[in-house]
């Protein structure tokens, strides 16, 4: 009918606008900067190494199974460990980029930011099957956060775990610290691992609130949860790139840092995928 007219032309309006948007000014400004084609650039930097292909191709191969099997059909979980399933899948993607090829996760960072921004426009717009399939996938995790036109939380994660990545582009080889490695995986450490272990043990377990009498809030247990998990994993990650002798020496030496923005998850009312992160790597890189 002339309803579906109508949206068939204005998705074929956006779709124009956007493909002339890409290659009227974004690619040729990015190619101007390279000095080089984009796409050309890209390429290059892809197949100079084995590894960034190996990465890449683990990341396809990841993204792939989790969007074919999560959320899962067969068990009803609670919208918080929904989500929190997308702060593991961050874990996993990010983190061994980070330590493996740092420069071609932040080529992966801004590419992806470019893509679901784009994509959260095709569904706010509601054009079409596209914007009717993006709608269907990401209507069970949308929460008071997301009440508006646009749903940001997702995008506000990748910014959250990217950001202390694109500010730190040489520091873990430069400097002589011994937490410089754990800067640039500020965001993927305390909202892949904290964030996701306070949320979902208290959820699970938590009894007793911050504030008490609340009947919602952060508990003690999942901001204890957390705290742990994100010492544990700032160990491992200190251990496997030589930084640090032991147990013992690397949780007191993160020990301020994340017991400090564990707690400021456990009351801030802002944007934790974007306060935390900045949060936790200021104080890393302060230590």
């Amino acid at each position: 009918g002339k309803e579906g007219e109508g949206e068939r032309g204005r998705g074929f309006g956006f779709a124009l606008r956007l493909a002339l948007a890409i290659g009227i000014l974004c690619l040729p400004l990015a190619s101007a900067l390279l000095e080089e084609h984009l796409l050309i650039w890209v390429g290059y930097h892809l197949w100079e190494k084995t590894s960034r292909l190996s990465l890449l191709a683990y990341w396809l191969l990841l993204m792939a199974v989790v969007l074919f099997s999560w959320p899962p059909r067969s068990v009803r979980l609670p919208r918080t460990i929904l989500r929190k399933g997308y702060h593991v899948l961050a874990f996993l993607l990010f983190a061994p980029g980070q330590m493996l090829e740092s420069s071609t996760l932040r080529l992966a960072y801004a590419a992806s930011f470019a893509l679901l921004v784009t994509l959260e426009l095709v569904r706010a717009a509601r054009l079409g099957p596209l914007s009717q399939a993006l709608q269907r996938f990401i209507a069970p995790q949308i929460d008071h956060r997301d009440a508006g036109p646009l749903a940001l939380t997702h995008i506000y994660l990748l910014l959250g775990c990217a950001i202390p990545s694109w500010l730190t582009p040489h520091a873990a080889s430069a400097s002589s610290s011994s937490l410089a490695p754990l800067a640039p995986l500020a965001g993927v450490l305390i909202l892949g691992v904290g964030d996701t272990a306070a949320s979902v043990w208290g959820t699970l377990a938590g009894s007793r609130r911050w504030v008490p009498g609340a009947t919602r809030g952060k508990t003690v247990e999942g901001t204890a949860a957390g705290a742990a998990s994100t010492i544990l994993a700032a160990v491992v990650a200190l251990a496997i790139t030589g930084k640090t002798s032991g147990l013992v020496g690397g949780a007191l030496l993160v020990f301020p840092a994340t017991i400090g923005t564990c707690l400021l998850e456990a009351f801030t009312e802002q944007i934790d995928n974007l306060v935390l992160p900045v949060w936790y790597f200021a104080t890393l890189a302060a230590l």
